[in-house]
Order: C-alpha cells, then structure tokens, then sequence
C-alpha cells in the first residue's frame, strides 16, 4: 500500500519516544531504503539519532553523512554537522574538522554553530592560535542570532587557553555570566571565573565571584566545586574561621567530595 512505508516511519517516530532506539533504527533503516518515500532522508537522519542515543558515536556519524546521499536532500548542512559533532565526541577531531569546514564556510543556519565546533576541535588539538582565528572571523560574521553567546564563551575559553591571556578572562567569563544571566552556560561562566582568579592569585575576586555565583545560581551542578573555591580563596586571604565554614558547606554539599581530603585538613 502507498501508506504502508508512511505509517513505519510514524510508528519508528513512537518507538524513539518510548526509548526503543535499537528497533526503531532498524524500523527506520528500513524506511530509508525506500528511495521512492519523499522522507527518505529525514529517516536516515533519525537512524542516525537512535544509534547516537546507544552510544554508538563513531557508528552515528557514519549514518550521519550518509544522508548526503539522497539527490536534492536540503538535511546536508545539519547531517553534515551532527556527523562531525560525533565525531567530536569520539576525540577524532581532524575527521570532525573535514565536516565542520565544508559547512563553516556556507550561508545555512548551521554555519554558526560549525564555526564553535572547528574551533573547539583546535582547542583541544591543542591549536589555540588557529581556534582564536577562526573565532575572531566567525564573531564578525554572526553578530547576531542563537549561537552568538557559544562563540563569545568559545572565544573567552580559548584566550584562557593562551598563558599570555589567561588573566584576561576573569572579567571576560564575569561578564558574559552577567549577558547572558539566562543562558545555560551562565553558570559555567561565573565558575571559571572564580576558578580562574584563584588560578592567577587574584584571591578577593576569586572570593568575590564564587559568592557571586552561589547567591545566582543555587542548586547548579557545579555548586560543590565552587564552595571549594571559595574556601580557598578566604584560606589564602587568611580567613581563616570563613574559610572553615566555607569547607564545612563543601563536605556537606559534595556527594563525590573530590577534594574532600584537603578540606578535612
């Protein structure tokens, strides 16, 4: 029936909502193979997703790219993308970077998001200079729009990643935490913050921003990790009976506790 390959992709679309990611691989492998079904594509696409979804990373970026074999296919950018993400994931960061540049380089909506991520595969190629470049030209470019604020904190991690620089991005991740108050990585910015002060013996605003980031954002994930800093940091300011309470919180709040011994001393 003419229906019968539309109602297997729907019901592959209801066993990836219930979390049956190896049937509904299978379920949309099948329907992929149909080059005759006008969504061929976009189920090759969501094969991709489920075999990702079983951590199958390396696997779900080979599917990914696969999706560029359907003539006319307008997925291209965004499988191309998803591709090269997995194979970030997986520490291949040149193979990443052979999918991340064809796309950096195009007028599509994902261009933006492609430019974060070569920059991040250069970072942790140890390339810093190279992911600063590519930065630097992608912030001109994208001077608006959703990824505007990942690549300002791409930027910011990137100079942190320059000794020479370093010392700069206190106040650089203090301010994009106060930006962009909302955004996911608020949080992760006013920590490295804190951290970074402390890592450059700048103890009163290590102090200052780890409070800063405990008043704001109670309950984050990385609440433990800056009680720490700020117990450290009144240690080395030599408040002593703050620092005390401060590590006391620390012990308290730490399920893992991986800096529990040198809090107990």
């Amino acid at each position: 029936h003419p229906l019968l390959t539309e109602v297997e992709m729907r019901e592959a679309e209801l066993l990836f909502a219930d979390g049956a990611f190896d049937r509904a691989a299978r379920m949309f492998e099948a329907v992929a193979a149909n080059r005759e079904f006008a969504h061929a594509d976009q189920a090759r696409m969501r094969q991709a997703r489920c075999v990702y979804e079983l951590g199958k990373l390396d696997a779900a970026g080979l599917l990914y790219l696969r999706v560029t074999e359907f003539n006319g296919t307008k997925l291209a950018a965004a499988a191309i993308l998803a591709g090269a993400k997995c194979f970030y994931l997986t520490e291949q960061y040149s193979k990443a970077r052979s999918g991340l540049e064809r796309i950096a380089r195009l007028n599509v909506p994902e261009a933006a998001e492609a430019n974060q991520w070569l920059a991040r595969s250069y970072l942790k190629d140890k390339q810093p200079n190279q992911a600063l470049t590519v930065l630097d030209a992608a912030l001109l470019r994208f001077r608006t729009g959703p990824q505007r604020a990942e690549l300002e904190l791409a930027r910011i991690d990137t100079l942190y990643e320059l000794a020479s620089r370093k010392s700069q991005t206190v106040e650089l991740y203090a301010d994009f935490a106060k930006k962009y108050p909302e955004h996911e990585l608020a949080g992760q910015a006013q920590y490295m913050a804190a951290l970074t002060a402390l890592d450059v013996d700048d103890h009163a605003t290590s102090k200052r921003y780890s409070d800063s980031f405990l008043q704001q954002f109670s309950g984050h994930s990385l609440t433990p990790d800056v009680l720490f800093i700020a117990a450290e940091s009144r240690l080395l300011l030599g408040e002593y009976s703050d620092a005390a309470r401060e590590y006391r919180r620390f012990l308290q709040s730490s399920a893992r506790q991986a800096n529990g011994e040198h809090a107990n001393a």
